[in-house]
Formats: structure tokens, sequence, C-alpha cells
């Protein structure tokens, strides 16, 4: 998210919480923060499946291999 829409998200979440009725409703603290964690979370996401992706490509790279070998040796 760009800074710029991060402000945005945070002046819209501080008028929200700002209403009467959230006196009554109580949210917690770290409701403010939330975008930060979602960022934070996406972050998570993205390292996860790069990783995944990676140990993917691995597997498929060697299952080529391992095929490649066997048509050589049934052509042998």
């Amino acid at each position: 998210m760009s800074p710029k829409r991060q402000k945005e998200f945070s002046e819209r979440l501080d008028k929200v919480l700002s209403l009467p009725i959230m006196d009554e409703i109580k949210p917690d603290k770290r409701t403010r923060r939330v975008h930060y964690d979602w960022l934070e979370a996406g972050e998570y996401t993205q390292r996860t499946v790069a990783q995944l992706s990676q140990q993917l490509r691995r597997f498929l790279d060697e299952q080529a291999w391992l095929e490649n070998r066997r048509i050589m040796d049934l052509l042998h």
C-alpha cells in the first residue's frame, strides 16, 4: 500500500473510530494499527509464496532431470 493510501486509510479509520457509537462498542486498541498488521501479514504471505514457488521449481526441475535420465537409459 502506498504511503498516500496508508495515510488516507489511517484518517478514515480515525474518523470511524471517533464516531459516538464506537464508545459503546469499545474496540480493541489494536484496531488503530490494523492496516500495519495487514501490511506485515501481506509481506509474510508474499515471502511464503516465494518460498513455495522456489520449492515447486526445484521439484519440477528434479522431475524433468529424472525423466530425461530415464529417457537416456531407454535409448542406451
